[in-house]
């Protein structure tokens, strides 16, 4: 079984302490991937409702965060509630579902990191990530210190491109990998320079196939 966006995913931008993300039409067992940028890499942790599964956090220099949630969806689930211990941020956030995705072991391997500042430029490289199962499907998080429009990397699918207008900005890119092993770093670039930035690089593992089953290659890249 081939790994798939389930629905349309959603986002969102704002200025709280706490926020509940709308949740974009899932089923049983479809498996959703929260990314949260915050316009801030203060001590404050981004937190989030029991039954989700903090991934990876990590500050880009001292005024960008990001972190990551996953959550196997149970079919009647009620949206989360994040929260940033008690103080106010901007942030913005995106809400991707998808099928086909082991319900046991969600991630193929743990996330990698990476920060860093591009005063000259607004690339945002995330870090390499070496997969250990054939279909993986590559779920990426890039965000950076005020405000911009992004360009994925050439060799991803932009999903979400999410700008809360002043101190948050958010990239989801997606990429298939048919073949399991080293990736490579990935740059994202968005269109305003002299930013700081993180990112995180996260691989969903797939399910297994059903005993018998052909695994083919499709022509978009994906399996039949």
């Amino acid at each position: 079984m081939s790994i798939a966006e389930a629905s349309t995913d959603t986002t969102g931008t704002g200025t709280a302490d706490s926020f509940d993300p709308t949740l974009p039409t899932v089923a049983a067992n479809d498996v959703c991937v929260l990314y949260v940028a915050m316009g801030n890499s203060s001590a404050d942790p981004i937190g989030i409702t029991a039954g989700w599964t903090a991934e990876g956090e990590i500050a880009g220099g001292s005024f960008s965060k990001i972190a990551c949630f996953t959550r196997r969806m149970t079919g009647g689930d009620s949206a989360p509630t994040v929260d940033f211990n008690g103080n106010t941020h901007r942030y913005a956030w995106s809400c991707s579902v998808w099928s086909g995705v082991d319900t046991t072991t969600l991630l193929d391997v743990a996330v990698a990191t990476n920060s860093g500042s591009s005063p000259a430029n607004g690339n945002v490289t995330a870090a390499s990530i070496t997969t250990a199962t054939d279909g993986a499907e590559l779920v990426y998080g890039y965000s950076h210190d005020g405000s911009g429009t992004w360009t994925p990397d050439g060799s991803q699918s932009e999903v979400s491109d999410v700008n809360e207008g002043t101190s948050a900005c958010l990239e989801v890119a997606k990429e298939l990998r048919a073949t399991a092993g080293a990736v490579g770093t990935r740059t994202a670039v968005s269109s305003v320079t002299n930013i700081e930035w993180a990112a995180i690089s996260l691989a969903l593992r797939p399910a297994a196939n059903p005993k018998g089953f052909i695994m083919l290659a499709s022509g978009d890249g994906g399996f039949l």
